[in-house]
């Protein structure tokens, strides 16, 4: 030991210290310190998290944990680097030195102590220095959100951003003693966002509080108006001012009463007028209910179809949009063209020469709705491309739908009407919806032209990968069809009858590819079909070998090389070293491992598994395990 230093320092220092890491039963100044572990623990103890992995440093790493924990010291905690790590980890470290730099940590801790408690105060709100802001402390609107800011700040007239869940407290009374309900929000910056919505006008209290205290500048006084309602932002919405209203059926709308800012009102007494005026001039009677919040509702009948006007006023003004004219019609019982419409297949691209050709009539009154049907009142014109005649055949649903048949017997396009017939004059008639409508007629695929190709119908497959082919669709003519859609399928029966499930994909070019899974070597018989029909060439019959299966078959043999490098981190070039290689399973040692020298530095081990499992392999060079080993194998 070099040098000295006054007991009563050395004491209150090492005091220190073994309040600080006390598991690490520091007695002195020197040797207490020299495997390193110690400064770690202190700089852990200090600021946690500086060197997480502190318990596993091993005392016999004496340089590396002194280093360690000085360098930590310096770039954590800008302790200076007044000692070498090696001259703390020396048989002859001087105690004083030592004491030296331990004594910085001491500095280092009652520093962080006056910081953590002026840290304290600045997270801490002060009510004297706590201000709030915003319109809502000074005036609002009856209904009407009422905003306000709340800021939290500490003794230092600082704002606390990060505060939250601190305990503000506002309370609201009305000019009659009412509290208002008041929500205030953290906004997560040391502010919070108050809101109350004041139902009665005058002058309303308001105080904020922090734990019972009130903050600077509470209480407030805001002075809550009323605000009318104004004829241009008012609305008016409902069925009595839209298309749509029949004769002798009473109908009806409401009056939404509106702010200038847009704002919807909350009470009502306000002196709307209402005026609906028919086609002859004459007045009709309008019956107006004041709901009490804000809203309006209207009643009038209409005796008369025909225009009609509705008049909405307020202190002689009109409101929104009005006057309104509105179209009162016929009944809804009756089914309207220009919201009937046909639709179904028959109207479709798609439809085929030589089948039957189906769509449906859907009856629709003018509000949309589905109109039941006792008869026909529709009728159907079809215009072919050479002109001839096409049948249609009817059959009227009580659901309101006519399910219409056709059969086209030439490709091209065809016209076809679809007429609504007037219920009172059946001569006079309208177009559906989407009536006239042209359809392209495509020419069918027929069986015994189409045909199919691929190693899915040929001998030789393997029944452990799934068999591919294709459909070729052609015309009566042998043309090949360049669109899809035609009814193909295809069956597959397995060597003992067995039915094989099938792939078909409609690739829409005329095309379609199949794909099945043989069941099992032997001969498997495919048949593609178009309605129910063979195609050309059909039933196949194709011989399927056994194929190899992934999860049966294994590997038999395992081979690895070893690398001999000398004790200077050299590769040896020559062999002669006795590599000893273990392998041990659940069931002992494995017997069948040959080691061969390459007499180049490397060694090849080959060597076979008995069965699956997990194993353990040890590579050993004069007794001890080289590099890697051992490791661990699963088959």
């Amino acid at each position: 030991q070099k040098g000295g230093v006054s007991p009563n320092a050395k004491n209150d220092l090492l005091k220190w210290v073994q309040s600080k890491i006390p598991h690490k039963n520091v007695v002195d100044f020197t040797s207490s310190w020299r495997d390193g572990t110690a400064l770690c623990e202190l700089v852990e103890a200090l600021k946690p998290g500086t060197i997480p992995n502190v318990s596993k440093l091993s005392p016999s790493n004496k340089l590396n944990n002194a280093t360690l924990g000085i360098d930590k010291a310096e770039s954590d905690m800008e302790i200076p680097k007044i000692l070498e790590p090696e001259d703390m980890i020396s048989d002859e470290s001087d105690e004083l030195s030592i004491m030296t730099y331990i004594s910085y940590f001491r500095d280092y801790d009652n520093a962080e102590g006056r910081r953590l408690a002026e840290e304290r105060k600045r997270k801490t709100p002060d009510p004297a220095f706590c201000t709030a802001f915003g319109p809502g402390l000074e005036s609002g609107t009856t209904h009407q959100p009422a905003h306000f800011t709340i800021v939290a700040k500490n003794c230092f007239n600082e704002q606390i951003k990060s505060l939250e869940g601190y305990p503000f407290v506002a309370k609201i009374v009305g000019p009659h003693g009412k509290e208002v309900k008041v929500d205030v929000k953290s906004k997560g910056d040391g502010s919070f966002d108050a809101i109350y919505i004041p139902v009665e006008s005058g002058s309303h209290t308001i105080t904020i509080t922090l734990a019972g205290t009130a903050i600077k500048g509470s209480p407030w006084k805001a002075s809550i108006g009323r605000d009318s309602p104004d004829p241009k932002t008012s609305r008016v919405e409902g069925p009595g001012i839209e298309p749509g209203n029949e004769a002798g059926k009473p109908t009806h709308f409401k009056i939404i009463s509106m702010t200038a800012s847009g704002k919807p009102v909350q009470d009502g007494g306000d002196p709307y007028e209402v005026r609906v005026t028919g086609p002859y001039d004459d007045p009709v009677p309008v019956d107006i209910k004041d709901k009490g919040d804000g809203t309006y509702e209207v009643h009038y009948s209409p005796s008369d179809t025909g225009p009609h006007k509705v008049e909405v006023l307020l202190n002689g003004h009109h409101v929104a949009k009005s006057p309104y004219a509105i179209d009162v019609t016929t009944p809804t019982d009756e089914p309207d063209a220009h919201f009937t419409y046909a639709k179904g297949p028959g109207l479709e691209p798609g439809v085929r020469t030589g089948e039957p050709a189906k769509f449906t009539i859907y009856a629709k009154n003018r509000k949309g709705d589905t109109v039941p049907l006792k008869s026909n009142p529709f009728s159907v014109e079809i215009f072919p491309p050479d002109e001839s005649p096409v049948p249609v055949d009817y059959k009227t649903n009580p659901d309101g739908t006519i399910e219409v048949t056709y059969h086209p017997k030439v490709p091209g396009n065809y016209k076809i009407d679809v007429l609504l017939h007037d219920a009172r004059n059946p001569l006079y008639y309208d177009h559906v919806k989407n009536s006239p409508i042209t359809v392209f007629m495509k020419g069918g695929a027929d069986a015994s032209k189409s045909e199919a190709t691929g190693p899915g119908l040929h001998d030789g497959i393997h029944d452990t990968v799934p068999a591919k082919f294709k459909i070729i669709a052609k015309d009566s003519d042998g043309i090949p069809l360049k669109e899809g859609g035609d009814p193909f399928d295809v069956k597959v029966k397995g060597p003992h009858g067995e039915d094989v499930p099938v792939k078909l994909v409609d690739n829409k070019d005329g095309t379609y590819d199949a794909e099945y899974l043989p069941v099992g070597e032997g001969q498997h018989t495919v048949v593609p079909n178009l309605k129910g029909q063979p195609i050309k060439d059909a039933p196949f019959k194709v011989g399927v070998k056994s194929g190899a299966d992934a999860g049966h078959t294994f590997i038999e043999s395992f081979t690895f090389y070893i690398r001999a490098v000398d004790k200077f981190g050299n590769n040896k070039t020559y062999g002669g070293d006795h590599f000893e290689v273990i392998i041990k399973g659940s069931s002992g040692n494995v017997k069948d491992i040959k080691v061969d020298d390459l007499n180049d530095g490397t060694y090849r081990v080959s060597y076979k598994l008995p069965g699956s499992g997990d194993y353990t392999i040890n590579v050993k060079i004069n007794g001890q395990d080289i590099k890697g080993s051992p490791w661990k194998q699963h088959i």
